[in-house]
């Protein structure tokens, strides 16, 4: 016999063993590979596969445990998961470290500020307004400089051609609809206040003077800003990466500046409750900065 009927007849004992208690089908397997010399090529392809077939379940079926056939196999998926996630979770860069002198300080930190300190913070209120030449195109800005919105369908059609969007000062906004105040801090403490109510877009904060403004680049702490930001209904302070802020938009907000100590703090105005605080040593002039994209209700500076 031929080592090719020799291996056939291993298969058909190995599928004896499949068929034992099954005297009838143990006797139609021997058969089968004792007349597969005779049978045509075509036919013999196609048993030779079936055998096959059967021994590879076979031989998985040994693998498998008797009280549940499916354990294994649960177990394997999720050992190739979860050594999958960890494999990338290693070939990811690190992050980038933010460069505060300590770590930022949240809500759940410091609550509410007494009357008494309130009434500190507020004798260093400043009059911030608006500065035009940095304003982005399609903001609208009152005439008093201290209101802010994006101009409508309507407005956008009225302008009478496309030089009027064009970037024409150092410091202007060519892509976010943002604007900063005239003047900048350098020194000492300052303070002032957002009415933010019934708004679902807005970013208040501070930005330094070398601090990208053309295209849309992150405007971020990486980036030289300083800023919160309210986006679907979601607060956040846009650190490197983003720290999302767990409580309801507040309807005013507070900002404080303190220079000589880096920090800029934000409280929600209305209960005098801490929101957030950036902390950063702050080496250039800082100006505060405003956007938002709503054309109806526009962003004021109380």
């Amino acid at each position: 016999m031929t080592s090719s009927a020799t291996e056939e007849i291993s298969i058909g004992a190995f599928l004896s063993q499949i068929s034992l208690g099954n005297p009838r089908k143990e006797k139609k397997n021997k058969r089968l590979c004792r007349s597969e010399p005779f049978l045509k090529p075509r036919m013999t392809k196609f048993i030779r596969q079936k055998i096959l077939y059967a021994v590879a379940n076979f031989k998985n079926s040994l693998k498998r445990p008797k009280n549940d056939p499916q354990q294994l196999y649960s177990s394997i998926l999720e050992s190739i998961i979860s050594l999958t996630v960890t494999e990338s979770f290693k070939q990811q860069p690190p992050r980038q470290k933010q460069s505060v002198r300590s770590e930022n300080i949240t809500e759940e930190r410091v609550g509410s500020i007494s009357k008494k300190e309130w009434k500190i913070l507020k004798n260093t209120s400043a009059n911030v307004i608006l500065d035009p030449k940095t304003a982005n195109p399609s903001l609208v800005l009152s005439f008093d400089g201290r209101s802010l919105r994006t101009e409508t369908q309507r407005e956008f059609q009225s302008k009478r051609n496309h030089d009027e969007y064009q970037k024409k000062y150092k410091h202007q906004y060519n892509a976010w609809t943002c604007v900063q105040a005239k003047e900048g801090y350098n020194k000492g403490k300052h303070y002032w206040e957002v009415d933010v109510k019934g708004k679902n877009d807005w970013r208040i904060g501070v930005v330094k003077e070398s601090a990208p403004r053309n295209g849309f680049s992150k405007l971020n702490t990486a980036t030289g800003y300083w800023t919160l930001r309210l986006q679907f209904c979601r607060l956040m302070a846009l650190t490197e990466p983003v720290t999302k802020l767990n409580q309801a938009p507040p309807s005013k907000i507070g900002e404080h500046l303190d220079y000589e100590e880096g920090k800029l703090t934000f409280y929600n105005a209305e209960n005098r409750k801490h929101i957030y605080t950036f902390k950063e040593e702050f080496r250039e002039t800082v100006y505060p900065v405003f956007g938002t994209v709503e054309t109806e209700k526009p962003l004021r500076i109380i």
